[in-house]
C-alpha cells in the first residue's frame, strides 16, 4: 500500500509538473535569439523588430523566440507575427495561450478566421487566472479544428515544399 500510494504522489508530481510551462530567462532568451541573428538568412529586418520585445519583456520570452522562428520560416506573414509580438508584449502575465496564438494565422491560409483571431488574443490579454486560460483554450482548439492547417507541422511542411519549387 505504501508504495502504490508513493507511486500515485511521484505520478501526480510529475503530471504537474509536466504541465508548467517553461520560462527562459532574459540571458537564454538574449542568447537564443543572438543565435538565431547570427544563424539567419531572411527576415532580419523582423527579427531586429522583434529584439525590442525580447529586451523589454519579462514574460513570455519562450513566445517571442518561437515567433523568432515562424519569421524565418515564413517570412511572407512578417506583419502577422510582428503584430502578434506587439499584442503579446501588453501581456501582464505569462501565460500558455499565446503559443496557439502565435500560429493561428498561419494555419488559417484562407485568413477566414482573422477577426476571431484578434478577439481572441484581446481575451487572452484580458485574461488573469488558469480557469479563463481554460475557457480560451477550448475556443482556440475550436478555431483550429476550422482552420486549414489543423497542426503548424503540416504548416511548415508545405512552406518547405512552396519554397523548394
Amino acid at each position: 500500500m505504501k508504495h502504490l500510494l508513493l507511486s500515485v504522489f511521484l505520478f501526480i508530481g510529475f503530471k504537474s509538473f509536466a504541465q508548467e510551462i517553461h520560462q527562459l530567462t532574459h540571458d537564454e532568451a538574449i542568447t537564443a535569439f543572438e543565435k538565431m541573428m547570427a544563424e539567419s538568412e531572411v527576415n532580419t529586418g523582423g527579427l531586429q523588430e522583434l529584439k525590442y520585445y525580447i529586451e523589454t519583456s519579462d514574460d513570455n520570452l519562450d513566445d517571442y523566440i518561437y515567433i523568432g522562428k515562424l519569421l524565418q520560416l515564413a517570412p511572407r506573414y512578417t506583419q502577422t507575427l510582428l503584430e502578434t509580438a506587439r499584442q503579446i508584449s501588453f501581456s501582464p502575465r505569462e501565460s500558455n495561450l499565446y503559443h496557439n496564438l502565435i500560429e493561428l494565422p498561419l494555419l488559417d491560409l484562407a485568413q477566414a478566421h482573422t477577426s476571431e483571431i484578434s478577439a481572441l488574443m484581446k481575451e487572452a490579454l484580458r485574461s488573469r487566472n488558469v480557469e479563463s486560460d481554460q475557457v480560451i483554450q477550448e475556443k482556440i482548439n475550436t478555431l483550429i479544428s476550422k482552420c486549414h492547417y489543423k497542426e503548424i507541422d503540416n504548416f511548415i511542411k508545405e512552406q518547405s515544399v512552396v519554397t523548394k519549387d
